[in-house]
């Protein structure tokens, strides 16, 4: 894929950071637009560092998110990608339009979080230990990712943002990095 052109990311304070806080369109068409807007999510993410970054967060209220996990796990680590097992690292940056938790596991965790919405803060967020989520690509086809660990949080965080959730409303605790 392409590279896409870094977008601008908003944070809590910003004038416009009511869309943080709006529950994103379901994506209907799928074409080189949408195509160019995943190029472009997975620019920014990669230019600010983050693992994940969802539409809301680039000022638009759409269902669409990337997550890249690989650096932040074993180059083994494995999830279920339509029901085959898959490396992680071989299926990132995974694109995701119109993403849903379908099933959870009763176990939860509380990890330290941050976002690159809200600088210079982490928090104490409790989440499901496993997922499996449905999801499109940019294509429009549809998948199934059932997931743990890193990848299954950063899930859940961005899936949120989607929601028009910033994970602060869920936080335990919230304190500034150190």
């Amino acid at each position: 894929m392409d590279t896409g052109k870094v977008s601008r990311i908003v944070k809590i304070g910003d004038p416009d950071a009511d869309i943080l806080y709006k529950e994103g369109r379901e994506v209907t068409e799928f074409g080189k637009s949408i195509i160019d807007f995943a190029k472009d999510l997975i620019a920014t993410m990669r230019a600010a560092r983050g693992i994940g970054i969802a539409a809301q967060q680039v000022g638009r209220s759409e269902r669409a998110l990337v997550i890249d996990v690989s650096k932040g796990v074993d180059k083994s680590t494995t999830c279920k990608s339509d029901n085959k097992i898959v490396r992680i690292r071989n299926i990132s940056p995974i694109i995701m339009f119109n993403a849903k938790v379908e099933n959870h596991s009763k176990e939860t965790r509380v990890g330290i979080e941050g976002c690159l919405s809200v600088p210079g803060q982490e928090g104490e967020v409790e989440r499901y230990i496993s997922v499996e989520i449905s999801y499109q690509d940019e294509n429009g086809k549809s998948h199934r990712l059932a997931c743990n660990g890193l990848l299954s949080i950063c899930s859940q965080h961005e899936i949120d943002h989607n929601n028009g959730i910033v994970y602060t409303k869920k936080a335990i605790k919230v304190s500034r990095k150190v």
